[in-house]
């Protein structure tokens, strides 16, 4: 079959204009920087939180360990005689102790709790940021408390306090008690610190989750905002 050219192109001084390229192909499976920046602060909010319940869980076993051994302690010994007295005071105040223990108990339940509701997809739950605000702040306050009022009791007539005292030293010296008060001074006073670093710590956690999550929102804002503009805006948006 004969072809017809186009006059046209044969008229002298024609010059093909040059073809416009054709546009890429959108690769599949590119994420924008946008999305990849929010799956970091995504994948940084996990990690935190699995870092504060794990932090929290080891200082709380700890606490709950020490309060649990100067129980069984007491209660073990109560009826034990040196230098013709009772090794303990004569209406010990034990309550202090029990806070403590009963704190570290709950915190510890607060820690494994989400790991619990994630197995029975309570995906909501677990990564809803107002239900972590308010189980850091509802912590951060309790902690403050139990820490405050555990040192404040400490006397001659509570645990921590009668074995730091020097009628204790001397039932263990000259009286050859069988319990090991030094020891008992040394674990409660470490308790004490821990309940600190348990409050300092879930402080911490709360504003730098507080902080990531506030820039997760702002950068899934803008995302938003340009969805409905088109490729353009989210191309120039994306290389802000």
């Amino acid at each position: 079959m004969k072809s017809f050219s186009s006059p046209f192109r044969t008229s002298p001084g024609y010059t093909d204009l040059p073809s416009k390229p054709a546009p890429e192909p959108f690769e599949e499976g590119r994420v924008p920087r946008l999305h990849r920046y929010v799956s970091r602060l995504e994948n940084l909010l996990r990690v935190l939180n699995l870092g504060s319940r794990i932090l929290s869980s080891i200082l709380n076993i700890t606490m709950f360990a020490i309060m649990a051994f100067i129980l069984v302690t007491f209660i073990s010994s109560r009826h034990d005689v040196a230098l013709a007295r009772n090794i303990w005071p004569k209406n010990p105040k034990i309550w202090p102790t029990v806070l403590l223990l009963v704190s570290a108990a709950l915190t510890l339940s607060v820690s494994i709790a989400p790991l619990i509701l994630q197995c029975l997809c309570s995906q909501r739950m677990t990564r809803s940021w107002k239900w972590v605000a308010v189980g850091y702040g509802l912590q951060v306050i309790a902690w403050i408390i139990v820490s405050t009022v555990y040192r404040t009791e400490k006397a001659l007539d509570d645990l921590w306090g009668w074995s730091c005292s020097d009628v204790a030293a001397k039932l263990q010296g000259d009286g050859h008690a069988d319990v090991a008060f030094h020891e008992l001074c040394t674990v409660q006073e470490a308790s004490w610190i821990l309940s600190m670093v348990e409050t300092a710590t879930k402080l911490l956690f709360a504003l730098c989750y507080f902080v990531l999550h506030r820039k997760t929102d702002q950068t899934n804002s803008k995302i938003r905002l340009t969805e409905g503009l088109g490729d353009g805006a989210m191309a120039v948006l994306d290389a802000m």
